[in-house]
């Protein structure tokens, strides 16, 4: 017997043998051999560093380090390796600026070795998600490996909206909240008026931050909601859904639909259209049109009765606020004051102080009544007929006033008296007093 004590290294040298030979005098003898084994079995691994780069990054030097598994060879190793393969998300010269193969030396009794490329991203305005590039090796020993770098997609379309080009709307008309989205839409034109007819409305689909998506877009597009002022089928005709395509690699795409608005007699201030759109994955951001009203009144006043007799005591007096044909949408409330600065007939002196009070015209209705109590003084001063102003005020409309007539009910007649009555024919110049009576 003997012992036989293998060196335990980290040599890639395959399964080796030994001989063993003997000699006897004047016979032959067979050699024999004992293999040893080789447990240095080497796995190639490949790293890249930095492992991503952003597309804004430009020209940036990547490492790509070659590993053994810890086994070493008696003569340089090469690995050569290759940038890009067609299955990749990042496409070589579209994503990036094409990289020629080099070689990693892995040198005699090493475990690795290092080569570098450049690596330039083409930034673009793609919103494509981050993409990655194969860093693939292969040497003639140690078989095959892959890493990958990725290239980080800096195209966020995320944004706020545009601002609305037309004035806040009046009456109860809120402007859509502002939120962030991917796609917004425009409409133009942006406002219509009531009696302008149908109208061909553009709305524009156009992706956040001057992107664009690397594939079709479709956003489907909703005219009207159930929160909108203006009411569809009551304020104009109602619109089918349409779609609006923005297709590969473009910012924008845009379609058309016919907007009718209802010419009515309501005054019913601007009102407000959603547009509204959805697509997948992303959000969308809506827009709205304006219906502009074209429907403005004046309230003109009448009282009943328009005179009063001096001596008639209390009297109900009924004020009527009328438009000119158009009816309110939500109402309209009319203050009126009895008696003005001006009149011929005075508050406290010719009549009791009335206050103020208010007229409601109705929604749909064309007007609206209350009735006031007026008490006139009857007094014994001949006056003679004597007029107090109805007036009316109501936000934003002309009120034409009115007026009610205190009829003087004060006559009388004058009566003569001389004094002396009588005068002697021989008296000489004599002084009368003549004095003129009412009757009371």
């Amino acid at each position: 017997t003997f012992t036989l004590t293998p060196t335990d290294d980290t040599l890639f040298e395959r399964d080796e043998t030994i001989t063993v030979a003997g000699t006897a005098t004047g016979l032959t003898v067979t050699a024999t051999s004992v293999t040893l084994t080789s447990d240095d079995d080497p796995a190639l691994t490949l790293t890249a560093a930095p492992s991503s780069v952003a597309e804004t990054a430009g020209a940036t030097k990547v490492t790509v380090t070659a590993k053994t598994g810890g086994v070493t060879f008696l003569a340089d190793q090469t690995v050569t390796v290759k940038v890009g393969r067609k299955a990749d998300s990042a496409k070589s010269v579209t994503d990036y600026a094409a990289v020629s193969d080099f070689d990693v030396t892995i040198g005699t009794g090493k475990t690795s070795g290092t080569g570098t490329f450049t690596l330039t991203p083409v930034d673009d305005n793609l919103i494509e998600g981050d993409e990655t590039i194969s860093v693939a090796g292969t040497t003639k020993d140690i078989g095959a490996a892959t890493t990958e770098v990725t290239l980080t997609d800096d195209d966020d379309p995320t944004s706020p909206p545009p601002t609305d080009p037309t004035d806040p709307p009046s009456g109860n008309t809120p402007r859509a909240p502002r939120v962030l989205a991917s796609i917004h839409l425009t409409a133009s034109p942006s406002g219509v008026a009531e009696g302008g007819g149908s109208r061909t409305v553009t709305v524009t689909a156009t992706v956040g931050n001057g992107r664009a998506y690397p594939r079709e877009k479709t956003v489907t597009v909703t005219v009207g909601a159930g929160g909108d002022s203006a009411a569809s089928g009551t304020d104009s005709a109602r619109v089918s859904q349409f779609t609006i395509t923005i297709k590969a690699e473009q910012n924008s795409g845009s379609s058309t639909f016919t907007l009718a608005p209802i010419d009515d007699r309501v005054i019913e201030g601007n009102e407000r259209i959603s547009v509204s759109g959805t697509t997948t994955d992303v959000a969308v951001s809506g827009t709205s049109v304006t219906i502009v009203d074209d429907d403005h009144t004046e309230i003109t006043l009448t009282a009943s009765p328009a005179s009063v007799d001096e001596g008639a005591g209390a009297t109900a007096v009924t004020v009527t606020a009328e438009t000119d044909g158009d009816v309110f949408k939500y109402g309209r409330t009319v203050t009126v004051s009895v008696g003005a600065g001006g009149d011929g007939a005075e508050s406290g002196t010719d009549y009791e102080a009335v206050s103020d009070f208010t007229i409601r015209i109705a929604a749909g209705h064309t007007s609206g009544s209350e009735t006031f109590e007026l008490a006139p003084v009857d007094d014994r001063v001949i006056e003679g007929d004597e007029a107090l102003t109805v007036a009316g005020s109501s936000s934003g409309l002309v009120v034409h006033d009115t007026g009610v007539t205190l009829v003087d009910d004060d006559y009388t007649e004058i009566t003569l008296t001389a004094d002396p009555a009588q005068v002697p024919e021989e008296g000489g110049a004599t002084e009368v007093t003549v004095t003129a009576s009412t009757d009371g």
